[in-house]
């Protein structure tokens, strides 16, 4: 009845969401989906499992009270049906199902079968690339496995004589048999979900007792859900807890989400924000014993909201010594609000590595001792086949976070990285290799399930017929190699000029045509922009998004487009911060032409633009803290700061953070939103796409003047880079993707205050998520300027301010910062100085740490040199990127 074409699944899941959906009534999670959408990110192999109507139906065979039966829907189509009166409970049709996709209900034990949605086949109708599709004869084409178990090698060992194997095993194995035929892993003869026997699900691991070396196990959810349902604001939609994790003394603890927070900082990065403002005490050392690692989700993390499967993780920066954090997408985020959390808040330092693994309905670090020094991808499917389960989420630090790299990151699904401002070093530091999660029956509760829905719904229709869906859907983030090129600020040369004469050769375009093989998402995007490509020699994998595509193409003078894939992937297998390591080899290629650094300075390396082994060995030592690898680990600025000689003044940061390639002449919002972003030089914090549109009407109407429209004028992007903060503060915080929400204009004040009043059911308006975002970025300036921020570092390198593009479209142009910063501050209500009115304890709502003494240095030994490199900007910083 349903046909599945393995090659068109980008592993977005929204076939499992809708499912789900059809059968939860006031519910979200997947807890009720009759389909599983087995992943595998190291061979790209997304193989969604669901009922295929067998033409024999085993199922209805086996059940002896016959309270099975078939359904005709009309028009050929035919589904199942249980009748409740007769079922007796007895599993005798899990047993028989082939593909092992009729499992118990949760709490209930009679089988979830497919029953067609009525005839709608909601899984169908909510795939929009065509995997899904209605065709009696195509589905009959892909048979059932003669035996549960199999019996290729590849498939794993067979199940013990006479045993019956479990749903998942049998799940996997069809998974393997679909996936071996996948053109680009028959091509290469890579083995799926390679080493993993499902044996019994991962719950079953988290039931025995702690091996030997194991730390406390806690109760992951418990009272503290029931204990903050009680509070309006996160009485739904939230899962209403935190787990509190003391690393030191190896315990979890879970405790209810405190709903006055919840109100004010509304979820992902604003709990993060608002909690470290309040819990961290002034001038904490951030590889110190004291900082607090936290990982955030929100409200509408998980639910039918298309995108709404971001995290944020957030900590002291060790990279800029300012507010750090990193986001990320994939499918991490909604198994982590399934398994009961908003927030995961990590203490202290584990006297060994460990991993934290949420499973079962319980918390438990786990031994980590060989898992040490493998590097992202090798932890992630490790840990699978640990726990014997494709399904759970790993959230990971390579080598580079071991080993205190300041701006390494984390990542999730191999490719999913919060890689920014050094979250990967201050997991490192506190030996803290993983956090794994997989969900145990996930579901959550919606104030008003329909309305939501309905409202969902829009939101997808609104996404499906933007003018620039189809190529955002074909090319991602990738097309901006050849828009930026097109405006004349593709960063070429460290910024030289923003004109790459080779770009088409590392176009999107030219990726697409080339190495993709199939399209990826994140959990329920509709959008599929990511992509899986293959190389010669076979590697494999996701990727990448432009930002990194750029760093190690034209950025750094390289027109190999091969090359920059392979780069792009080990960057992700080291848990490395693309846009930082591209900044240090770009600043080092530029500090040698101008002849301020040597061959002989850099471990004998040759500094000539786009030199592809020089990029490689450099990212090698970086990782491992090799050689000048040790000095550059802690960033360029820092580096800098080392060689003297002038090269401080070539470093493209703010605040201590690289710039990311957009060079900021041609985009005058983007270059104020570099200068006033809470993380240092950074995009994300206000993504003002809407200068590029040139809507000038629209202009005029939401911001006072066209020329915030206008990519090249300065005037009115104050206005514009105020409102975007708030909008993207609303994407962090519900959590969704900014190039969704942001960049197409999905996302509203309005439209965020109705989904959370269908979510939550409690009266909220544009107006007050306005209030929220302002009381967050608030409380991230207020932390900034508490860490020793100077508002003189609101400002952008020299070379943007006064050195005008010499060729393209943005030709003559330089950023008038000072012209637009003073307007900025106005907007956000802070003084002419840039002081928020409001104090700490205002904005959070609760008592603020106070300095407790010295800095603390009890980190110190967490990597080679823990304080080198966090060195603050003197007063009037402006004057130290001269």
């Amino acid at each position: 009845m349903i046909s599945v074409d393995a090659r068109l699944c980008s592993g977005c899941r929204r076939c499992e969401i809708a499912c789900a959906s059809c059968h939860a009534d006031s519910l979200t999670g997947l807890g009720r989906s009759r389909v599983f959408v087995l992943k595998d990110e190291t061979t790209g192999a997304d193989i969604p499992v669901l009922c295929r109507s067998c033409r024999d139906r085993p199922c209805v065979s086996a059940c002896p009270a016959g309270a099975l039966a078939v359904v005709d829907l009309g028009g050929g189509r035919e589904a199942l049906s249980v009748d409740d009166a007769l079922c007796a409970g007895c599993g005798m049709c899990t047993a028989a199902c082939p593909y092992g996709v009729i499992v118990p209900s949760p709490g209930r034990g009679r089988p979830l079968v497919c029953d067609g949605c009525g005839g709608d086949f909601a899984c169908v109708a909510a795939c929009n690339m065509g995997a899904l599709r209605i065709g009696g004869a195509a589905a009959a084409a892909v048979p059932a496995p003669a035996a549960p178990c199999g019996s290729c090698a590849a498939d794993g060992p067979s199940a013990p004589p006479g045993d019956v194997a479990g749903p998942e095993e049998r799940r996997l194995t069809f998974a393997r048999r679909v996936a071996r035929d996948l053109p680009w892993i028959s091509q290469t003869g890579a083995v799926p979900f390679a080493g993993i026997t499902a044996g019994g699900p991962v719950a079953d691991l988290c039931a025995e007792q702690p091996r030997s070396g194991a730390w406390h196990a806690g109760d992951a959810r418990g009272s503290a859900a029931a204990a903050a349902a009680t509070h309006g604001w996160t009485s739904f939609g939230y899962a209403g807890a935190v787990l509190d994790c003391d690393l030191t003394r190896g315990t979890c603890e879970s405790q209810p989400l405190d709903p006055d927070l919840a109100a004010r900082g509304l979820g992902g990065r604003g709990l993060n924000s608002l909690r470290l403002l309040g819990e961290l005490a002034p001038g904490k050392d951030p590889l110190g014993l004291e900082n607090i690692l936290m990982i955030g989700v929100g409200p509408l993390t998980g639910t039918r909201l298309a995108t709404s499967a971001r995290l944020t993780v957030t900590a002291k920066s060790p990279q800029t010594g300012f507010l750090g954090d990193g986001n990320a997408g994939g499918h991490f985020a909604p198994e982590m609000k399934f398994a009961g959390y908003d927030q995961i808040v990590l203490r202290g330092r584990s006297p060994g590595p460990v991993y934290l693994l949420l499973a079962g309905g319980r918390a438990m670090l786990r031994p980590a001792q060989h898992l040490m020094g493998l590097d992202v991808w090798q932890t992630t499917d490790e840990i699978r086949r640990e726990l014997r389960d494709p399904g759970v989420q790993v959230l990971a630090i390579g080598p580079a976070g071991e080993r205190g790299v300041r701006f390494a990151g984390v990542v999730t699904g191999h490719s999913r990285a919060a890689a920014r401002t050094g979250m990967g070093a201050v997991m490192g530091a506190k030996n803290l290799k993983a956090v794994a999660v997989r969900a145990n029956a996930p579901e959550s509760r919606l104030a008003d399930p329909a309305r939501f829905a309905a409202l969902a719904a829009q939101v997808d229709r609104d996404i499906l017929a933007h003018a620039g869906f189809d190529r955002r859907k074909r090319l991602g983030t990738t097309t901006l190699v050849t828009g930026l090129q097109q405006l004349g600020i593709l960063p070429t040369r460290h910024f030289q000029s923003g004109v790459f004469e080779h770009a088409a050769r590392v176009s999107g375009e030219t990726l697409a045509a080339t190495y993709k093989v199939k399209h990826k998402a994140c959990y329920n995007c509709p959008v599929h922009c990511s992509r899986f490509y293959l190389l010669p020699g076979g590697l494999m994998a996701e990727g990448p998004e432009y930002e990194t595509l750029c760093g190690f193409t034209s950025r750094v003078g390289n027109d190999d487009l091969e090359f920059a894939l392979r780069m792009a992937a080990e960057v992700n297998r080291q848990g490395l911060d693309s846009i930082s390591l591209a900044e240090v080899i770009g600043w080092l290629m530029e500090c040698a032409q101008h002849g301020l650094i040597h061959s002989s300075d850099v471990d004998g390396l040759d500094l000539s633009w786009g030199n592809k082994d020089t990029i490689r060995r450099l990212t090698g030592m970086i990782a491992r803290r090799e050689g000048i690898g040790h000095v550059l680990a802690d960033g360029a600025l820092a580096a800098a700061r080392q060689f003297g000689q002038g090269t401080e003044r070539l470093v493209m940061h703010v605040k201590g953070l690289d710039v990311i390639c957009g060079d900021p002449r041609g985009i005058k919002a983007y270059g104020l939103t570099y200068a006033i972003a809470s993380r240092g030089a950074d995009h994300l914090r206000a993504e003002p796409f809407f200068e590029l549109t040139g809507d000038r009407e629209l202009a005029r109407a939401r911001f006072g003047t066209p020329d915030a429209a206008d990519r090249l004028a300065w005037r009115g992007k104050a206005a514009l880079v105020n409102y975007s903060e708030e909008i993207a503060f609303l994407t962090d915080a519900l959590t969704m993707c900014k190039n969704v929400g942001l960049c197409m204009d999905i996302l509203t004040h309005d439209r965020a205050a109705e989904l959370l009043r269908a979510a939550l059911g409690r009266p909220v308006d544009g107006a007050a998520l306005s209030r929220i975002a302002g009381n967050v970025l608030d409380a991230e300036r207020l932390f900034n300027l508490r860490e020793g921020l100077d508002p003189a570092e609101d400002t952008l390198p020299e070379r943007f301010l006064k050195e005008p593009l010499r060729e393209g479209p943005s030709a003559g142009h330089v950023v008038e910062i000072d012209k637009m910063i003073g307007d900025y501050y106005r907007g956000r209500g802070w003084t002419v100085a840039g002081h928020p009115e409001r104090a700490a304890e205002a904005v959070c709502g609760l008592p603020v740490v106070a300095k407790t003494g010295a800095a603390d240095t009890s980190g110190e030994d967490a990597s080679d040199d823990s304080s080198a490199g966090l060195r603050r900007l003197p007063a009037g910083g402006r004057e130290d990127i001269h």
